[in-house]
């Protein structure tokens, strides 16, 4: 597999990405470089990989296709970072877009944090949960019922405009009036 020279605007789940990068600031092999992912939509760190010197000055980073199948669909905050064991500069930001692999179905992290909104509205509905408890003198108040649903609608909103963006439909809305 050729490595590529720059970080991928997608990725599909699944897939290896290998890139050979060169940093003059950092050379090898004083410096190392990681990458660091973090889901956009949930901030949950999702990858960490370090580089290695490639020779001549260039760091091969390698993600495995086991680490990028573990990858939520959607954006993806990565970092590349080097450090040479007292300082650590970062060097370059950007996103990734991932994307479902061959037979997958794409559910967006939008869709699944409606999913656990959802249960936790029928949760709360259902007397399953209090919104508010006190334990040994420490107390915890969960979301009010009227904040998991303005969430929980914030969240569809932005499920439909990503359906609308992969199907290629725009987010135009029809406007009907009435002429006399």
């Amino acid at each position: 597999m050729t490595p590529l020279t720059t970080i991928p605007v997608t990725v599909t789940r699944g897939d290896t990405v290998l890139v050979e990068a060169t940093a003059s600031n950092y050379p090898t092999p004083d410096w190392t470089i990681s990458f660091a992912g973090r889901n956009q939509i949930n901030g949950e760190a999702t990858a960490t990989t370090n580089a290695t010197a490639n020779g001549g000055g260039a760091f091969l980073l390698a993600i495995t296709s086991a680490a990028t199948a573990t990858w939520p669909t959607g954006p993806l905050n990565y970092t590349l970072r080097a450090s040479d064991g007292s300082n650590s500069a970062t060097f370059q930001r950007g996103v990734i877009q991932v994307v479902p692999g061959p037979g997958e179905t794409s559910i967006s992290t939008a869709q699944q944090i409606i999913t656990a909104l959802d249960a936790a509205i029928l949760a709360r509905v259902q007397g399953d949960e209090p919104q508010s408890y006190s334990v040994e003198g420490m107390s915890v108040t969960s979301m009010s019922l009227s904040d998991l649903r303005n969430m929980r609608d914030r969240y569809a909103a932005l499920a439909q405009a990503e359906a609308s963006a992969a199907s290629g439909v725009g987010t135009f809305r029809r406007i009907l009036n009435r002429v006399r």
